[in-house]
């Protein structure tokens, strides 16, 4: 991604001797910054325009985002980022996002704010599309009941057992694996 940025003109050294430069951005604002972070892009525009299209939510607080945010980006993640680690059961699995959550004001006017010890739940359908009828804020106990249906594969032994264990295709139940 480029910078927004052009240099006007060299200010002098900080403490640490390290450069500071004025630079006046694409929107006409100034600022002065370490030439390495721009270099590095650490530093793309001014901060006060929306050159790069980011839209101000409010959600963030000192270059920290609300936990609203983070179950909004990390649902976005999931469905749509390859190299996320959890594709291949969402994105791969083709869970989609609706198009209206891919912005988040919709996504907040649509869900509110995050409750404490909630989470982004599918329900009713575990298995469905991220939308605003199959969404809601779930605790943990409420997700687990709430589960996409494993896909077990049924071992059957000469007992004629189901869960694959030699006491259990013997014709003995003392497994505690029989009596899952």
């Amino acid at each position: 991604m480029k910078t927004h940025l052009t240099a006007v003109c060299f200010i002098g050294y900080d403490k640490q001797r390290r450069q500071l430069w004025k630079y006046r951005c694409r929107c006409g604002r100034e600022k002065i910054a370490m030439v390495h972070h721009v270099r590095n892009r650490k530093i793309r525009s001014c901060g006060q325009c929306g050159c790069f299209g980011w839209t101000r939510h409010g959600h963030a607080t000192r270059y920290r985002v609300s936990r609203t945010y983070q179950s909004w980006m990390s649902m976005l993640q999931r469905c749509t980022n390859p190299n996320h680690v959890a594709y291949a059961r969402y994105g791969g699995a083709k869970v989609r996002v609706c198009q209206r959550w891919r912005l988040f004001p919709n996504f907040l006017a649509d869900m509110g704010i995050r409750p404490p010890k909630k989470s982004l739940d599918r329900f009713p359908d575990a298995s469905g599309d991220y939308s605003p009828e199959n969404c809601r804020w779930a605790t943990r106990k409420q997700q687990a009941r709430n589960r996409r249906p494993r896909h077990l594969k049924r071992l059957r032994g000469a007992g004629g057992g189901s869960c694959g264990t030699r006491s259990c295709d013997a014709g003995t139940t003392s497994s505690p694996a029989c009596s899952r």
